[in-house]
């Protein structure tokens, strides 16, 4: 099966059909996506991005790239296949060969009289053969082999930077994890003061008992939230380990620094001609030219093939003379034809066909599932930027609602326990901004992989 230039024309202009460009306005906070960039702070509105270098979070990316061990093995594989390449490829070049004898003959007294015989007699000989490459076959299958070494390259280069974006996801999952936990102590501590003034209420005559016991239920719950947060810490940092190539259990150093969420810039406009710059999508079609390739060869090895060979021979009494004096030449050129066997390589040709058939099957499933991680990292990119400017609407209007209680508290016209129930709001909301925060960064590196952007400030 032959892919021509048309055909892929063709359903690149489909695939452009079905995805509408979407254009975002340019901000000046956005920054080129080949540097990496950091979310501090509440933004004032969504998106507003602080960029500056995190020398921490660079550190980490390029240890997780030189010591993660899946990486280093595809690595491996690249240069197996640049060996194999080699050995393809030489198949199509002459080969010789030689051979020297030596070997000393026993004179009888009549030939020492006479000096017919040679008291040492070296023999050489020099045989060539070359298999002629006449309709291409070997050309095909050396061009299969260095395709097949590029397809390598770039299933290395996914697999970065998928490696990178789940660093990063890791790296943002510490954020939030350590965050949440400092926010979910201080609600813990003050659903204990909730509780215990309840009580107080309570002996005093000033609560029932229903009262109580919410509030002792409210309090175990945030302790279990805050099992549950430490939990997840935990498996995070041997997440952070394993990533680096590190035991689970090693020590994080790394940790000790600010960790800050990652963040990527949005492209202007976003069609189906970029996921050309996605290394799966092409690995995919490198895939079609690799088998499309092969099924050509196949076919070329049902014609006759030409091959030539020649030998030189000579003998002598010492090496340096043995091509000096009478020598014998051959050179002969033979056709060889498949006969019984034609049906086998037909077969095999055939097979070759439909598998280059199915993989331009298995590339547009490809790019058809690329366009739809496009299209929902898009989706949720709007739904989370709304939801951000909601929560932090909320924890705006908890924070003012928390500052009039303290005043009101010092004037004496609100209880404290009215103030506690307004901090411990305002913590749950604050633990929620968290959330949403980590939701859309990630979301962020879903996208970047999506439409094949790096978060890596300069990809090697």
């Amino acid at each position: 099966m032959k892919i021509s230039v048309i055909t892929l024309i063709l359903f690149c202009t489909l695939l452009t059909a079905c995805v509408q460009p979407r254009t975002f306005t340019p901000q000046a906070e956005r920054v080129a996506s080949t540097e990496l960039a950091f979310q501090i702070d509440i933004p004032e509105i969504p998106n507003t991005i602080d960029a500056r270098k995190n020398d921490a979070l660079k550190n980490y990316l390029d240890e997780v790239v030189s010591k993660n061990k899946d990486l280093n093995s595809i690595a491996s594989t690249i240069q197996i296949f640049e060996l194999e390449e080699e050995i393809v490829s030489a198949e199509s070049l002459p080969k010789a060969s030689g051979d020297i004898s030596k070997q000393k003959n026993e004179k009888s007294q009549e030939e020492k009289d006479f000096g017919f015989a040679k008291e040492e007699e070296v023999n050489a000989s020099i045989n060539a053969s070359w298999a002629v490459d006449v309709w291409g076959r070997l050309a095909d299958q050396s061009k299969a082999s260095e395709i097949q070494s590029e397809q390598k390259e770039l299933e290395y280069q996914h697999a970065r930077r998928v490696l990178v974006a789940q660093a990063a996801q890791t790296w943002l999952a510490l954020w939030r994890v350590q965050n949440r936990i400092q926010y979910t102590e201080q609600r813990a501590e003050t659903s204990q003061r909730l509780m215990k003034t309840i009580e107080d209420y309570y002996l005093n005559g000033e609560a029932d008992y229903e009262s109580v016991s919410q509030q002792r239920t409210s309090a175990i719950q945030i302790q279990e939230e805050l099992v549950q947060l430490k939990a997840e810490q935990q498996i995070h940092r041997h997440r952070f380990n394993v990533l680096r190539g590190n035991s689970p259990r090693k020590t994080i150093v790394l940790y000790d620094y600010d960790i800050q969420p990652v963040i990527t810039q949005l492209p202007n406009e976003i069609t189906a001609v970029t996921l050309q710059n996605r290394p799966d999508i092409l690995s995919s079609f490198k895939q079609i030219e690799i088998l499309d390739t092969h099924t050509r060869a196949s076919y070329k090895a049902l014609l006759p093939q030409l091959k030539i060979t020649g030998a030189l021979s000579g003998d002598s009494q010492t090496i340096a003379d043995v091509f000096s004096g009478d020598i014998l030449w051959q050179l002969e050129g033979g056709i060889t034809h498949v006969l019984f066997d034609s049906s086998q390589l037909r077969n095999q040709a055939k097979q070759k066909s439909k598998e280059a058939e199915t993989s331009l099957y298995k590339y547009e499933q490809v790019v058809l599932d690329a366009m739809e991680e496009v299209e929902n990292t898009l989706a949720n990119e709007k739904a989370l930027s709304t939801q951000m400017l909601l929560t932090q609407k909320r924890l705006s209007e908890s924070k003012h609602l928390v500052n009039s209680k303290v005043e009101a508290y010092k004037d004496g016209s609100m209880s404290v326990f009215q103030l506690l129930q307004a901090e411990e709001q305002f913590l749950r909301i604050k633990n929620e901004w968290i959330d949403i925060q980590s939701n859309y960064l990630k979301n962020r590196i879903t996208l970047a992989l999506a439409t094949g952007q790096s978060l890596e400030i300069k990809e090697k």
